[in-house]
């Protein structure tokens, strides 16, 4: 990830982290258009393993205005 401000840029690596012992993470995203196209929103459900299985997923899209 690359974060600017007043001309200086500093790079920064995001990756994932496991979580607690005997806890599962979720991870969440979404996305909407600012032209009222529609929203988005996802997730998944993972445990403390270093693959990150996977346990369950979501997803929501709502289309159009209203």
């Amino acid at each position: 990830m690359a974060v600017g401000g007043q001309g200086k840029t500093v790079e920064h690596e995001t990756c994932w982290k496991p979580p607690l012992e005997g806890w599962v993470k979720i991870n969440t995203d979404g996305a909407f258009s600012h032209f009222g196209a529609g929203i988005a929103c996802g997730g998944v459900i993972r445990d403390r393993d270093t693959r990150g299985n996977f346990f369950a997923g979501l997803h929501v899209q709502r289309n159009g205005r209203g």
